[in-house]
């Protein structure tokens, strides 16, 4: 007999879909420099694709506070021929801004006027993480 376990997490964060064609370090400094934050570059996150196997993105991470912000390549790291996405639903989108947490914390405003003077970016959304069918990629 086989039991399910029915979970429902909180996305409690907010995410913007990021263009650029710089390398996911460039852009990185580039956020640095215009919105204040000091992303470092971490261990890539891993998620199983199939039995077989597994594809790796570039993260970066910054945290203030309880603040936690996470730079994220929305295309794998290439090990093959294969083109695999982190939210395939957001293929339009090379990064992920991922903001852990906010509160009253961060200004919208604020953040999107810093998104829109950093040189590295093309263009830019918030994403409503609800109507996003892979969205516990994004659970880690």
């Amino acid at each position: 007999m086989y039991t399910q376990l029915d979970t429902y997490f909180q996305y409690d964060f907010i995410l913007f879909g990021l263009s650029s064609n710089s390398k996911e370090y460039k852009l990185a400094w580039s956020l640095n420099q215009t919105c204040c934050c000091h992303f470092i570059k971490v261990p890539d996150i891993t998620l199983k694709i199939s039995e077989n196997s597994v594809a790796s993105f570039s993260h970066f991470y910054y945290r203030q506070g309880i603040q936690t912000w996470r730079l994220l390549r929305n295309q794998a790291v290439p090990e093959g021929t294969e083109t695999v996405q982190l939210l395939p639903e957001l293929m339009q989108w090379n990064f992920l801004l991922r903001l852990d947490d906010p509160g009253n914390h961060i200004c919208l405003k604020q953040l999107g006027q810093n998104l829109k003077i950093t040189p590295d970016i093309n263009s830019f959304s918030q994403i409503s993480v609800d109507l996003l069918p892979n969205k516990d990629n994004l659970l880690f």
